[in-house]
Formats: structure tokens, sequence, C-alpha cells
């Protein structure tokens, strides 16, 4: 009997001694992932989340389009305001509600201007799988409630580190790897102009869901004398555009957008021309530069930003 009890608290003892070195291991792992400042979808949490009193007075909302199109530097300094681009690559509006715009409102006031970046792509509806093990450090946080929601893998009991990770050791790997500057970069892989970017035509996107937070949003607004303003910045047509159904598109925005909201449509701005495109829907440095000048004088000349 003494023999039997000895094994099972040696066996404890063992299995104590092992979740304490894995709970040690992912709280490391976690906090390392917090100061990341240059890998998605990581970066782009990590400074919002420390976006802290500064209130200015734009911000700009979106996914990859909105981060790559607008320039808040150059914004902020023609109309002579402060502005912060909150665009985050890869994820639809009710990511940049629940995630960017209720975090950013955490630490600072409503803006007076809000630019929504609105898109015929990752827009009304999710591109990316939506479970990723790199958005598991975040899910205790009120703000990711909705993902948790979203995702049948995850339950309450995924707050435990120890059972969140179970089976992604691999990649928890891969991914530090990357971060260390290991791994190859999204940018690396993207060298020259690539037509078949898109390639297929595209199914319309309209969940419903998301259309309806998107109602939320501008009530929100409304209510806290915010003014949204809402864009979409230039695709290349040919290998851009004419793979979306952007006539349907546009009905559904303007279904679901209040009459007295600005809606400025910038999507064959630049055509065909290779020179302001990164890839076909999303505009390189010379092009965000480019057009966050347009952006800026248009706001200013028409008297919405005053």
């Amino acid at each position: 009997m003494k023999k039997f009890l000895f094994r099972i608290l040696r066996f404890l003892i063992l299995m104590t001694l092992i979740f304490t070195v894995w709970s040690c291991f992912l709280h490391k792992w976690e906090t390392f992932v917090y100061t990341n400042k240059t890998n998605h979808p990581y970066c782009r949490i990590n400074y919002v989340t420390n976006y802290i009193n500064q209130n200015p007075d734009l911000v700009i909302l979106g996914n990859s389009r909105a981060e790559a199109s607008y320039n808040d530097s150059i914004i902020s300094s023609i109309l002579n305001i402060n502005c912060v681009n909150l665009g985050w690559s890869g994820y639809p509006f009710d990511y940049q509600y629940h995630v960017m715009w209720k975090t950013y409102l955490k630490n600072n006031h409503y803006p007076r201007y809000v630019i929504l970046e609105v898109g015929p792509w990752a827009f009304l509806d999710y591109v990316n799988p939506i479970y990723i093990t790199e958005l598991l450090p975040y899910i205790n946080r009120p703000e990711f409630q909705f993902y948790i929601n979203l995702c049948p893998e995850l339950s309450w009991i995924d707050n435990i580190n120890v059972y969140k990770y179970r089976g992604k050791i691999r990649h928890i790997y891969e991914e530090y790897k990357e971060m260390q500057g290991q791994g190859q970069t999204k940018e690396n892989t993207m060298k020259r102009w690539n037509s078949k970017y898109i390639g297929t035509k595209r199914k319309l996107e309209k969940d419903p869901l998301i259309l309806s937070l998107l109602h939320t949003f501008f009530d929100e607004c409304s209510q806290n004398n915010v003014i949204p303003i809402i864009i979409c910045s230039p695709m290349h047509i040919t290998d851009g555009s004419s793979y979306f159904a952007m006539d349907s598109f546009w009905e559904i925005i303007n279904c679901n957008i209040p009459d007295e909201i600005y809606v400025l449509n910038y999507q064959d701005l630049y055509g065909n021309d290779t020179t302001f495109f990164h890839d076909p829907m999303h505009l390189n440095k010379i092009g965000k530069e480019t057009f966050s000048i347009k952006i800026a004088h248009d706001l200013d000349s028409i008297g919405i930003i005053k």
C-alpha cells in the first residue's frame, strides 16, 4: 500500500513539475508576443494596446487596404490635425471594430473624425482562417469575446494556457523563429508584380452579422459626435477590381450607410498604372504617399474636415 501511494505521489509531483515548467514557458511566450512590433498580427494589436492618451482628431480603420493606403503623418501635416492609422491587415470589419476600435477607446477619447476604408475583399466576410494560434495570446481580453464566439474551437477552459496551446508547440517554435527574423516574411515572398494575385472571380461579400455591426458603429459615431468618412482606396482595374462585383458591392454599401455620411470612391483613381501598386489590391510606398496627399486635400477642399 505504501509503495502504491508513493508511486501516486511521485506521479503527482512529476505532473506538477511539468505543468509548472510548461506554464512558465507559455507565460514567457505571451510576454514575448506582447512586445512584438514588426510581425503580423501581433504588431498591430500591440500598437493599439499601447496607444494611450493620444486622443487624435482622426482615426483610420480598415484591413490591409487601410494599412497600406494611408500615411497618417502626411495627412496630419496637411490638415494640421492629429491622425492615426489603425488599419489591421487580413481581417474584416468585425475585427476592426471589436479589437482596434474598442481597444483604442479604452485609452483614448472619441475622435472628431473616423475614416473607414471599405472594399470588396476581406471587409464584409472572412478570407483568412478564423481560428489561428497567433491570436490565442489575446483571447482573455474583453474585446476578444466576439472572437471566442466566432470560434467553435474555443471555450472558457481556453483561459488556461496549458490547455489553450495544446498541440501547438511546433507552431509556437516556427512563430518564434520568424519573429526573430529567421523565418520568411510575407513581404519577402512577393518581389514582382503578380497579375494572378486575385486570379478568379470572387463572391460578393455580405455577411449579415458584419453588416449589422456596421450599423452599430454608425449609431455609436452619431451618439458621440464622430463624423464617419467612408473611403474606397485605389485598386488596379484589370488585375484587381475586375474580379469583384463592384456594382453590387456599392449597392450593399449604399444601402447600409446613412445618407448623411460622406462616401468617397477612389477605386479607379490610378487605373492600370502599376507605378502606384504593390499588388493589384494594395498601394506601394509611392502610391500610399500620393494617395494620402490627395485624400488630405480632398477632405479639406470638400469641407469635410474643418
